[in-house]
This record gives structure tokens, C-alpha cells and sequence, in this order.
């Protein structure tokens, strides 16, 4: 949940019915010039509550035994060297080490819906982080390259959890949201344009290349896929060409990943594609997704379908069948035909929760 700055108390405090907890923490920054890196103690810098700092020690302990945990699964060796180095960027970085609790508070919420008070504590880390990195942005500051890197990528699986947790919401469209998510998700194509060079010159590099290498083992067959040729070929009536263009790249990838999901449940290629599909679209295909133009949305249906079968990372969850409920029901009866195949994918892999009806999850409340 993330503070969207309207006083005396912003959307989501209202929303959750709870007390904003924003508007009283004093900034730590205003301007890029006055940002710096000697920031005060993260749990003293908002409250004297000792809470703060037993939720903040919970939070640093998850890390370690959640999402890194899971992306080494198998791996230990690499996954010990790396949380050492990683453990030194966090404290010499405090925008990632904001980031980073923020993303570990989200996980245990993910985990225990009635943890209130640990979503409420990311949305604070969260505000911070987006804070704290704000002069770092879109600079080529070597010194940043590696943590702000790993910051865009933490972002990104925080705006793909946040997706999970609004879904009951009525005045929030899955839609709108995913989209927001996918350019959220682009961030790191800004940071990794400017340091590349960097990057693959630093101690994380082994790691990185081996989660962007992860896919070459398998070789994908969109084709066989039944849906693949009929949503194609819709694609070639889509008007300008330059859509046109986008949308069919979309197809081709989309059913990639597809082809690619149904042959292995390796859990890194699940985090590869799952993560890497909205940086590797053309973001013009955002807008038309906006527009709710048709072909669009029914692209967008079959990146549910891939969502699904990758629905046991953490930070996806159930959002596969709430985002395709709201598709069919935009585009009509009209348009069924061509949503078929991932309306029967998903019915099939969660037989006990049908397409068109709400996941029986809870959501905060005051």
C-alpha cells in the first residue's frame, strides 16, 4: 500500500480504514539536492515504539529465509557468497535496504493476510526507498550501478505483489493496475542502459547472467499451441501498422513463455519469464491496453494464462484469474472465442475456483 500524498489522509489509509501514518513522519528529503545517504536508524527515524523495531528485524530475518532463500533454492554455495555481498550493499545503500524490507514485509503478508501491521511497515519502506532514491535515478554514477539495479528489480516484484493484494478492491481495475505494474517493471531497463558495463563487471554479475541465460536450455514451440495461429492472425487486422507490429511481437513472446512454462517448472525460469515479460514488450502496447482496444486486451488474456502457470511465486498468487475475470467481462461475448483457451487453462489448473468468481482470500482492514 503505498501513500499517495493526499491530506490529512491519503487513498489507501482510507481505503484499509486505518489511520494514516504518512502525513506525521517527517521527510527525510524533499529536493535531490538535500538527499543523502546519512539517514537515521530505519526503525527510529519514524517512531520510539520498540515495535517498529522488532517488525524491522522480522523483516531483515524474512529475507533471508524467504525470496532470497527461494531464488537459490539448490544453489546454496552461490546463494551464501551472494547474500554476504548483498548483505554489504544493503547497508551502504539505504534506498535498497528500504526496498528490500519493503519487499520482506509484502512476502509475509503474502504468507498471513491478518500481518496488518507488516503491510502497513513495507508501505512505509516503500516510501522511503522511492525517497531515498530518487537523486540516483536515471544516473550513471558507478558507485550506484549494482544497487540501483537490484532496487528497480525489488520494485518491480513489489508492484506485481501489490496487484495480489488489491484485487477486492472495487475502485481498483486489475487492469489499470497491471498496466501501472508494467511500467513500474520497466525501470530497470533505464538503470541497466546507463550501467551496464558496470553491472557486468561486478561481483552479482555470475548470478545475473546465469537468471537472464536461464531460458536457453529449453527450446520454445509457440506453434504447438492451439490458440497461437487464431490470435495471430487476429493480430494482422489491428490498424496502424506500427500497432500492428507491437501486438504481434506481444503474441510471439507471450506464446513463447507460454511454450516455454508448460515444459519446466524450474523455478528460475518461472522468475525469468514471469519478471522479464514487460521489459521485453513494446510499452505502446500499454496504451492500447488503456483504450481497451479488443486485440489488446485478449493479448493481455493470454499473459494471464502465463501468469498462471508461474501462480506459485509468491508475488503472483491468484491475480492470474481475477485479471481474466475482468478481460472477458470488458471485451464481451463477442469476443469469447478467442479467450477460450486461457479461460479453460485456468479453470482447469484451479478446478475449485472457476474464472468469473473471487479467490476466497481476505484483505486489510481496520
Amino acid at each position: 500500500m503505498q501513500c499517495d500524498e493526499t491530506h490529512p489522509e491519503c487513498k489507501s489509509c482510507l481505503r484499509f480504514r486505518v489511520r494514516c501514518s504518512f502525513k506525521d513522519v517527517p521527510s527525510e528529503a524533499c529536493t535531490p539536492g538535500s538527499q543523502t545517504e546519512t539517514t537515521p536508524d530505519i526503525a527510529t527515524s519514524t517512531s520510539d515504539q520498540g515495535s517498529d523495531n522488532t517488525l524491522d528485524l522480522e523483516l531483515m530475518a524474512n529475507i533471508f529465509l524467504g525470496p532470497l532463500h527461494d531464488l537459490f533454492r539448490g544453489q546454496e554455495e552461490k546463494g551464501h557468497e551472494f547474500i554476504k555481498e548483498h548483505t554489504a550493499l544493503l547497508f551502504s545503500k539505504r534506498y535498497l535496504l528500504h526496498q528490500v524490507l519493503a519487499m520482506s514485509g509484502l512476502h509475509l503478508f503474502s504468507q498471513d493476510r491478518s500481518r496488518l501491521d507488516v503491510y502497513l511497515r513495507s508501505s512505509y519502506h516503500q516510501k522511503e526507498a522511492l525517497n531515498l532514491a530518487q537523486p540516483h535515478i536515471g544516473s550513471a554514477a558507478e558507485d550506484h550501478s549494482l544497487a540501483m539495479f537490484l532496487f528497480a528489480g525489488y520494485t518491480a516484484s513489489c508492484a506485481s505483489a501489490e496487484m495480489v493484494f488489491s484485487q477486492n478492491h472495487e475502485d481498483d481495475n486489475p487492469i489499470d493496475i497491471t498496466v501501472h505494474a508494467w511500467g513500474l517493471s520497466r525501470g530497470i531497463v533505464i538503470v541497466s542502459t546507463l550501467n551496464w558495463s558496470y553491472i557486468q563487471s561486478s561481483w552479482a554479475w555470475p548470478i545475473i547472467q546465469q537468471q537472464i541465460d536461464v531460458d536457453l536450455a529449453f527450446e520454445s514451440r509457440p506453434k504447438d499451441i492451439p490458440a497461437y495461429s487464431m490470435v495471430r492472425a487476429l493480430a494482422f487486422g489491428v490498424q496502424p501498422a506500427e500497432d500492428r507490429q507491437v501486438c504481434l511481437n506481444a503474441i510471439e513472446h507471450t506464446f513463447r513463455a507460454i511454450s516455454l512454462l508448460q515444459q519446466c517448472t524450474d523455478q528460475q525460469l518461472w522468475i525469468k519469464l514471469a519478471s522479464s515479460w514487460p521489459i521485453e514488450i513494446d510499452a505502446r502496447l500499454d496504451g492500447l491496453v488503456t483504450e481497451r482496444h479488443p486485440v489488446a486486451l485478449v493479448i493481455m488474456a493470454y499473459y494471464a494464462c502465463m501468469l498462471n502457470l508461474v501462480s506459485e511465486l509468491w508475488w503472483v498468487g491468484a491475480w492470474p484469474q481475477t485479471l481474466l475475470r475482468h478481460i472477458v467481462d470488458a471485451l464481451g461475448d463477442e469476443w469469447i472465442e478467442f479467450l477460450q483457451w486461457p479461460m479453460e487453462i485456468l479453470t482447469h489448473t484451479q478446478a475449485h475456483t472457476p474464472v468469473g468468481s473471487h479467490p476466497a482470500q481476505s484483505t486489510p482492514s481496520g
